[in-house]
């Protein structure tokens, strides 16, 4: 049985500042929406009984405690995209507000979960990566050889993407690489099976790379009156999408001309 704390201690303003931006700052660099944060840290002030004022966007935070003149600002990296740290976070507030854990517990967890590499297994991955790129063949009169390349196809990129964005650092640089090994392999493939559509291939094969979560999160923020956020969110999403046709574009024009 869950136990319930049923008071909350002290409060620290420091500790709070800090741990309240540390907390934003995970929430936006992994996928969050704006308006989101912007709520939960008003229902976590409102629940610890101190007032804030805050301002989020996608690369900025901005909080200050209403009762102190402590103010935090910082600027934040948001390209990278982990739903599963989001949800921890989540988690962890919604546990604090239900009283299930201390501010401490709060605080520590937070930190935790800053350092801690949460993902699902290779073989999950892999095979859902296989499972987006391979069944819009269906739409068309295609051979089993072709549902095993678009099978393949997708997971080889994304691991080529995600393996080339962990060690550098330049913004969608993994994108055009992931893209180019798709719509090379994909050429191959086209070489020694003529009956394969290598266009569909690349467009399939392209489609767990693709930016569609970060799409929806941007039209909903703009939706919501959250323009800079949203807008911010649209254009590095679109961005993301003319590195995929940037590099696929590099893969097809080496094809030919070698082949």
């Amino acid at each position: 049985m869950t136990q319930t704390v049923t008071a909350i201690q002290n409060i620290d303003s420091d500790r709070l500042l800090t741990n309240l931006t540390q907390y934003a700052s995970l929430m936006i660099e992994n996928g969050a929406e704006a308006s989101q944060v912007e709520n939960q840290l008003i229902t976590i002030s409102e629940f610890l009984n101190v007032k804030i004022n805050c301002a989020i966007t996608l690369d900025t935070i901005f909080i200050n405690l209403d009762s102190t003149s402590k103010t935090e600002l910082i600027k934040v990296n948001s390209n990278a995209f982990n739903l599963q740290k989001v949800d921890a976070l989540t988690q962890n507030t919604y546990a604090l507000l239900t009283r299930q854990i201390d501010l401490n517990t709060y605080y520590d967890r937070i930190d935790r979960i800053e350092h801690k590499t949460i993902n699902y297994p290779f073989w999950l991955r892999f095979i859902g990566a296989g499972l987006v790129s391979m069944p819009p063949f269906l739409l068309f009169q295609t051979t089993p050889i072709t549902f095993l390349f678009g099978f393949f196809l997708g997971p080889t990129g994304y691991f080529l993407n995600s393996t080339v964005d962990r060690h550098v650092d330049l913004p969608y640089v993994a994108n055009v690489f992931g893209a180019f090994t798709v719509a090379f392999l994909a050429c191959v493939a086209g070489t020694f099976y003529p009956t394969t559509s290598v266009a569909s291939l690349i467009i399939f094969g392209l489609l767990p790379l693709f930016p569609g979560t970060s799409i929806v999160n941007a039209i909903h923020e703009i939706i919501h009156n959250e323009m800079i956020s949203g807008l911010i969110r649209l254009l590095q999403s679109l961005l993301s999408a003319g590195a995929l046709g940037v590099g696929s574009t590099i893969a097809v024009v080496i094809f030919n001309a070698l082949f």
